[in-house]
């Protein structure tokens, strides 16, 4: 067994009574059902109740102030509002983590980043953690994230599993300052290791790429910062860069990846795109590609994406079926979603990858409701709705036309599965496939893509018809409708 050394001490947390908690609680109840557009869009009004009940039992029969905070934390999180959130890691002793970074691959949860003394589980498949398994661990921990989804909760969890306080107040482990974990080394040995806590002295961006750690800790990565070639979207995960783009002249492929709907300090967004809508006009011969990787953008200012998606309306050597493609995953998340969901809606881009962390219908700027009375931390409240669905889509997740999905071996190797399924035009729409081979082949396609989607099968669904239906076949329609059906009939 080994054990990284802490480097805080314990600090002397504020004590506050059951009452004072429940009196938090409470606040945050009627906040929410005051200030929030519709706080039953996602929950029923009885659920909602029981969920604060059960909140209040658990403060009632709670031994640590974790399990308090969790307990409110749970509240929030049960309307499934990225935008609504509770503020809590200002709190003394909520920024302290365990210096592990982990990963839910299709294969299970890996460690991609930990502590530099423990480089030797870089790696590793992770098969417990604390006293649950690894996934039931994450599970419990993206009960307490602020998503809209549960694509959004598995983006959240590797850093709330590791909140030492958070984790503990979860029951994941019994100390705030140690954390045990069960590992399987890539030469298949199993190994307990002990992680203590750490304060991070400088920014903890862990959400940010997969493998990334907190400033100020020595630690180490599967692949930032250990020198070697970086594959494509990992390249500039550095919190610099908002958006950048690269000419893939052996695939003829442009690659735009856009990181936060934020102007950079040394080039405004329109400057970006224009650069780079100048240099795709005078390269016309030599892209037959266009790919916008969106599966690290968090959101941002949505007001400025409609006229960058007019720029790719208007070429139309670019917004053509099979040349236009979008990359979107579990953080793809608010105007970086809405982008996604003007873009379906008015270009002939293909989908590529996981399901977003959000949909075309969302809560959406939040404003600051102020401090819980007793703990201080703060409560945000969406304020307005955001619908750009049709009116029949209900998904609470925008799912890919072609799913890939990272697995371990992906990542570890440097492979990119969207990237590479573009690149061998293997990525395909079930109605491109109907309209190009039949109903029979579609019905094939449809059960391969479905029965390999792992986890999302719950998400996966047809897309809204981004093509016109074609006369060849009089059984479009009711094909599509018979796979929608059985979908149905599986869930």
């Amino acid at each position: 067994m080994m054990c990284v050394s802490g480097c805080r001490q314990a600090e002397k947390n504020r004590q506050f009574t059951k009452a004072q908690w429940i009196q938090d609680l409470y606040h945050v109840k009627n906040t929410l059902i005051d200030k929030h557009p519709d706080i039953y869009y996602r929950i029923s009004k009885d659920n909602f109740d029981l969920t604060v009940e059960k909140a209040v039992q658990k403060i009632m029969h709670s031994h640590t102030e974790e399990e308090c905070v969790t307990a409110i934390r749970h509240v929030v999180a049960s309307i499934y509002d990225g935008h609504t959130s509770l503020v809590t890691n200002a709190l003394p002793g909520y920024s302290d983590i365990f210096p592990i970074r982990m990963y839910e691959f299709s294969d299970g949860i890996f460690i991609t980043g930990i502590a530099k003394q423990f480089a030797e589980y870089l790696g590793a498949k992770v098969i417990r953690i604390g006293e649950f398994s690894a996934e039931e661990s994450f599970r419990r921990a993206g009960t307490l994230a602020f998503a809209d989804n549960d694509f959004s909760r598995k983006n959240q969890s590797p850093l709330l599993v590791v909140t030492c306080k958070l984790a503990r107040g979860l029951g994941i482990t019994e100390s705030a300052d140690t954390l045990p974990l069960l590992v399987e080394t890539k030469n298949g040995k199993r190994e307990m290791i002990v992680l203590s806590s750490v304060t991070p002295p400088g920014a903890n961006d862990m959400l940010r790429g997969m493998d990334i750690g907190p400033e100020g800790i020595p630690f180490v990565s599967a692949l930032t910062g250990t020198g070697k070639e970086l594959p494509l979207y990992i390249k500039h995960l550095d919190g610099d860069h908002n958006y950048w783009f690269e000419h893939d002249i052996g695939n003829t492929a442009i690659y735009m990846q856009f990181n936060l709907v934020v102007h950079q300090e040394d080039e405004r967004f329109e400057q970006f795109y224009k650069r780079m809508f100048d240099y795709l006009d005078k390269n016309i011969e030599s892209i037959d590609k266009f790919i916008l990787d969106l599966r690290f953008n968090s959101g941002g200012n949505g007001l400025m994406v409609l006229p960058f998606m007019n720029e790719i309306i208007k070429r139309d050597y670019i917004n053509r079926l099979g040349h236009l493609y979008i990359l979107t995953g579990r953080r793809s998340f608010s105007a970086a979603v809405l982008l996604v969901a003007e873009m379906m809606l008015h270009t002939r881009a293909l989908i590529v990858g996981e399901p977003s962390g959000a949909s075309q219908n969302m809560f959406s700027d939040m404003v600051n409701r102020g401090t819980l009375p007793n703990s201080g931390a703060v409560l945000f409240v969406s304020s307005e709705y955001f619908n750009i669905a049709w009116p029949a889509g209900k998904n609470h997740a925008i799912p890919p036309h072609f799913p890939a999905p990272f697995s371990s071996s992906n990542f570890f190797s440097g492979k990119d599965p969207a990237l590479e399924a573009i690149f061998s035009d293997r990525v395909k729409a079930v109605e491109m496939v109907l309209h190009e081979e039949g109903p029979e082949a579609a019905r094939i396609f449809f059960d391969e893509i479905y029965y390999n989607w792992d986890a999302h099968t719950d998400e996966w669904s047809i897309m809204p018809f981004t093509f016109p239906i074609s006369a060849k076949y009089s059984s479009e329609y009711d094909v599509l409708v018979e796979m929608l059906k059985r979908l149905q009939d599986k869930k």
